[in-house]
């Protein structure tokens, strides 16, 4: 099964032009019951957060912090295909030639530059390019 999602990840991300760069992983990941428990994890997998601040923005369907300027914790407050969404924030990365860094879970995103050291304890979905 967990090839099956490698495989239709991959499939994804060259429909959607990524070059020979860009790649996937998934290990399984849990999910987490608010923000907080998502930053928690996060810290304890080696991530480092050390300037928090919670989005003021009020979103109907996640809320977000950040960590620093290069870190951003997703939380969905409800069921969310979280991958599509992934792809959709890799797709405008790359319009926009960022770098693409993102770690998926089933209800949560990290967008960091830490995703890959993270990625070993919390697993998810690992999209960089």
């Amino acid at each position: 099964m967990k090839n099956k999602y490698l495989v239709l990840i991959v499939a994804a991300l060259f429909i959607l032009g990524f070059t020979s760069e860009a790649s996937a992983q998934t290990k399984k990941a849990q999910s987490y019951s608010s923000l907080i428990a998502l930053k928690t994890a996060f810290v304890k997998s080696g991530g480092q957060c050390w300037e928090w601040s919670r989005n003021a923005q009020i979103f109907p369907e996640f809320i977000n912090a950040d960590c620093d300027q290069k870190t951003v914790l997703i939380y969905y407050l409800k069921k969310t295909n979280t991958m599509a969404e992934a792809l959709r924030m890799a797709k405008t990365y790359r319009s926009l030639n960022f770098k693409i860094n993102l770690l998926v879970g089933p209800n949560w995103i990290i967008n960091s530059d830490q995703v890959v050291l993270v990625s070993k304890k919390l697993g998810g979905t690992l999209i960089t390019r």
